[in-house]
């Protein structure tokens, strides 16, 4: 429809009398949008490397697998909002600080707290310790609800809102608000229930939540999980590498700005606080831009070729791809034109401990995965 059309229907629906109109015809029109409706421009809490991100009025999903840095994550989101930035993340607007609700119902009182007071105040003040000059409590307000059943839990939640009028919410977890997660009338319910939260208090939502346990499978656990993914303005991964101290986070979705870069961080062996890297080493490359062997022998198919170099490039950033994803991609990348040299690599690859090989029970796709512990080194 052009605009001159659009405005010939904006004219025979302003002369239709409102007398001869339904009662759900006159709401539906409380709803409609024009190119005149005068409606806010989308303000943004954070930029993630210079991107805006976390916008008002709207949800976002903070996943990952089981203990893979997802509070340590919504830790440094908490302290950007006390500080002003932390690591990559900044606040978008350096005024005063931004107003938390940190709403935990998956942690003991005595974790929440910890993380409260040795991680998330520390990193606001420095390793020093919390800073005497700032009085975090006027901002920043934590509840644990854990012991709590989940009528409870979301009815509290709610009386939070009004309460607080936050910038952010943490709902950590938010499958902690219903019976049954994979109930889809209850999935349903919830997500509208925080979409309507989100719009009538303008805040950001941050809603945690488990990928499925399956190494291959990294939607979003149950019928929530389906849900929020359809609703949410973006989603952000959490996965741990190498070791228990050494961690990733992607943003796997968005439907305005696309952070274009992972963050890296580990874990201080002195302070426990985080620290960012910049990711894994460059691989070597020709003027094609494809992989570079030091000595791709032809009597030796394995030769020198630095296999996980190799695998961590087919693979792309992600720890797993099905095998004819991987192949395609390695073919591509390495100039390999014999399939059975490349099988050979495979083989080789597995036998030294860098990827293994991995059937997807439910659907029977073979998938390679990337062995989390040799993942290239940082720099």
């Amino acid at each position: 429809m052009n605009q001159e059309s659009f405005h010939q229907l904006q004219d025979d629906l302003s002369a239709t009398s409102p007398s001869t109109m339904t009662p759900e015809q006159l709401r539906l029109l409380q709803y409609q949008i024009t190119p005149e409706t005068p409606i806010p421009p989308q303000e943004f809490l954070f930029r993630m490397f210079g991107t805006d991100c976390f916008p008002r009025g709207e949800l976002v999903a903070v996943a990952g697998k089981a203990k893979s840095g997802k509070t340590f994550f919504n830790s440094m989101l908490i302290c950007a909002c006390l500080t002003a930035k932390t690591l990559a993340i900044e606040r978008r607007q350096e005024h005063a600080p931004l107003r938390v609700l940190w709403y935990d119902t998956e942690q003991s009182k005595q974790s929440t707290q910890d993380i409260l007071v040795n991680r998330i105040l520390r990193m606001a003040a420095g390793s020093g310790g919390p800073s005497k000059d700032m009085d975090y409590s006027k901002y920043l307000y934590v509840f644990n609800l854990r012991c709590q059943n989940w009528q409870e839990r979301r009815q509290l939640f709610m009386a939070g809102f009004d309460l607080l009028h936050p910038d952010l919410v943490i709902l950590d977890g938010v499958r902690d608000l219903i019976s049954d997660i994979n109930d889809g009338v209850e999935a349903q319910q919830v997500t509208e229930l925080l979409m309507a939260l989100a719009q009538q208090y303008n805040c950001c939502i941050a809603c945690v939540l488990h990928q499925n346990k399956s190494s291959v499978d990294t939607n979003l656990r149950g019928w929530i999980g389906t849900e929020l993914t359809n609703k949410v303005f973006e989603i952000y991964v959490c996965e741990t590498l190498c070791s228990d101290s050494t961690f990733r986070v992607g943003q796997k979705k968005s439907r305005k700005n696309r952070v274009g870069r992972d963050l890296y961080y580990t874990l201080d062996s002195d302070t426990g606080l985080p620290e960012t890297y910049e990711g894994p080493l460059p691989q070597p490359r020709n003027t094609l831009g494809r992989f570079v062997s030091t000595n791709p022998a032809p009597d030796d198919v394995t030769g020198d070729w630095d296999l996980q170099k190799l695998f961590t490039d087919a693979l792309g950033g992600r720890n797993h791809r099905t095998f004819s994803e991987v192949m395609g991609r390695a073919l591509k990348i390495a100039n390999i034109t014999d399939k059975s040299q490349y099988y050979m690599l495979v083989d080789a690859a597995i036998a030294q401990g860098i990827i293994t090989k991995e059937i997807e029970p439910t659907t029977g796709v073979e998938y390679v995965c990337l062995v989390e512990k040799n993942l290239l080194p940082f720099i």
